[in-house]
């Protein structure tokens, strides 16, 4: 029996990890490429996730509030055509707006009002993110050589930009390995629950060892994009990116919990749903994006 087990707890770590690199595999890709290509991929990718928010609402909330497709797909959009704060606003104001309309003038009254707020909250979750990631593709300014020959080969008669280049990269590299520490130093070395009432699996040591992964893959990216900024900093980036991504990982778990389900979708072997893949990264990319005026003032 002991043997089964420990074949069984294998082909989950396999699985997990072919399943991990090809994600990021698929995402890099598109990020490589960016303009139109990276801002179809980021809405498709937010459309898909957004419709697993759904699904667990609707356990929720009793609601179906399908404006949300619109906005989060609109969102990363007007993020790739750099359309500034305005555009912010209008997707804050379109998330709450559109959801408030259906549910005002919906034939039966009980239950509306919880699906106008979550339809509110799960659009913003998601349409947010959309914008920053495919913003932050979009940031001119100068990266390591190679970056600069890799965006300007790949540039199909859009802007290369190769600094936005460099911190989508980061970002997607800081996401994936601080989850990809904070599980294999959770499964070695985990003995103290983080929070069970909402993720039993999780580890206070697989916490600080994603933290850490993150603080180190921050340091690295900041030297191999070039990014001119010190290591140091993309150390102190990496480690706050990769606690908040805790954050976002253990928000999407409280949902999961709240609706009774295990994953928030079957999309991918051995992850489960897209906003399983990508929880810890909606929150990362944010972050990234709200801070990058910061690291733009000190690159000088």
């Amino acid at each position: 029996i002991r043997g089964r087990v420990d074949w069984e707890v294998t082909r989950r770590v396999r699985q997990r990890s072919i399943s991990s690199i090809s994600v990021v595999l698929v995402g890099i890709l598109p990020a490589l490429l960016g303009g139109p290509v990276f801002a179809l991929f980021t809405a498709a990718a937010a459309v898909i996730a957004f419709d697993e928010v759904r699904a667990i609402g609707r356990r929720l909330s009793g609601g179906r509030a399908p404006t949300g497709y619109v906005v989060v797909a609109a969102a990363a959009i007007l993020g790739w055509a750099a359309a500034g704060e305005r555009a912010v606003a209008l997707i804050a104001i379109a998330a709450v707006g559109l959801p408030l309309v259906r549910a005002v003038f919906a034939p039966v009254l009980p239950g509306r009002a919880a699906e106008w707020a979550f339809a509110t909250a799960g659009t913003l979750y998601l349409a947010i993110p959309a914008y920053a990631m495919t913003n932050l593709r979009t940031i001119d300014g100068d990266a390591a050589d190679w970056l600069m020959t890799v965006s300007d080969a790949l540039a199909f008669g859009w802007e290369p930009s190769p600094r936005g280049l460099g911190l989508v990269l980061m970002t997607l590299l800081i996401a994936w390995l601080s989850d990809t520490m904070a599980y294999l130093v959770g499964r070695t070395f985990g003995r103290h629950k983080l929070l069970p009432r909402i993720s039993p699996n999780k580890t206070v040591e697989g916490a600080i060892g994603g933290a850490v992964g993150a603080a180190i893959t921050g340091g690295t990216c900041v030297v191999i994009f070039g990014l001119a900024i010190s290591p140091l900093i993309g150390v102190v980036v990496g480690f706050v990116a990769g606690g908040i991504g805790i954050i976002g990982d253990l928000g999407e778990s409280l949902l999961k919990r709240e609706a009774g389900v295990k994953d928030s979708g079957t999309l991918i072997p051995g992850h489960g749903g897209m906003l399983d893949r990508i929880d810890a990264l909606l929150f990362i990319v944010t972050f990234i994006w709200l801070i990058e005026p910061i690291l733009h003032e000190l690159a000088g």
